[in-house]
Parts: C-alpha cells; structure tokens; sequence
C-alpha cells in the first residue's frame, strides 16, 4: 500500500477539528488503518443482516473506528466531538434512495447531502476539512492519498457564503470521482441525478 499526504492530516489534527471528507474510491475501509492513532469517530449505517452488521462493526473497531448514528442523530455528538478539536469522517459521494446526492454533477447545490452536512459542520466548529480516497492499482495493490485541506473561508454573516462554500467542496469531491470513475462505488446503472 502506498499512502501520500498523511502528514497533511496529523497537521490538520494537530492545529484542532478536523472533517475527513472520504470518498467511496477503490478500497475506503483500508483508511482506519492508514489512519491508525488519530482518534476518528465515523457516521455510520450499519450493513443490513445480523452477521455482516456484526463483522463489519467489529473489523472496524479494531481498527480503531469510533461510531456515530447516522442522519440527525450523529449531529450534536459530532458537533461536541469537534468543538473540542476531534475529528469526524464523513463521506461525501454518496447515492441515497436510489438518487445520487453528492457529489452534484452540475446540478444546483443542495443541502440535502454530505456535502452540506460537511459544510454545516465546518462552518459551527471551526474545522479544518481534509479530503481524502483510495484508489486500486495492480493485483492486491492500493494508493491511499490525503488532497489539500480546505479552511473555509470568512462570511461577513452566517450563511453568506453557502452556496460558494457547498461548490468548493463539491469540486474537490467531483473532479476526483470523475477521474476515477472506473472505481467509483455509486457507478450504478440504477442511480439518478434527483
């Protein structure tokens, strides 16, 4: 496995909250592992049918994984979590209810997803996002890589800048995605642009 830009985050963590932004690339469930003694609490929705919730629960607390509820839930847990300079991981490609909610593909930019719940996030604590995805090379091969944090930047008042803000993220998401389309876990016939 060959990791790039670890450093990027273990000084993003260092500085205070930071919101790992992942994307479903390749192999993501290696990133616990790439990440091992960086304290990161995940949103998480369990895999439907007892033993796969259960083998998934437990390889991914011995990865050192810490859970949140998902949806509205995990919010205020999250919020307390980076407001005293931890991190979250959230992904923010995500395909819901057989619609594709992030990233935006050119559609207008829309609360209704991660990327919002990302930059809500952001803008309540302060954090520091960190974008991050795995990619398969060859055979048994994977190239794990951490892009440029983004530090959102002032508003004159709140939500001032949503709309800017929701496209930068889903720039940084959607460029990758489309680059690696071949890898991408959403490439599904049966998803559509809502």
């Amino acid at each position: 496995m060959e990791v790039h830009g670890l450093d990027i985050i273990a000084e993003a963590v260092d500085r205070g909250p930071v919101i790992l932004v992942g994307m479903h690339l390749g192999n993501w469930e290696i990133t616990p592992t790439v990440l091992h003694g960086i304290n990161v609490h995940a949103f998480y929705v369990p895999p439907r049918g007892r033993a796969k919730a259960w083998i998934a629960e437990r390889v991914r607390r011995k990865a050192g994984l810490r859970f949140l509820p998902p949806g509205a839930a995990g919010v205020k847990p999250a919020i307390k979590i980076l407001k005293d300079g931890g991190v979250v991981s959230i992904f923010c490609d995500e395909g819901f209810g057989g619609k594709i909610r992030g990233p935006f593909f050119g559609r207008k930019p829309h609360l209704e997803g991660n990327i919002g719940v990302a930059i809500r996030l952001a803008r309540v604590t302060g954090a520091t996002i960190c974008p991050w995805y795995c990619l398969r090379g060859e055979g048994f091969n994977f190239v794990w890589r951490s892009l440029d944090p983004i530090r959102l930047p002032p508003e004159d008042s709140p939500g001032a800048r949503r709309g800017e803000d929701l496209l930068l993220l889903n720039d940084v998401v959607e460029r990758v995605i489309r680059e690696n389309l071949d890898q991408w876990y959403f490439l599904d016939h049966a998803l559509r642009a809502p």
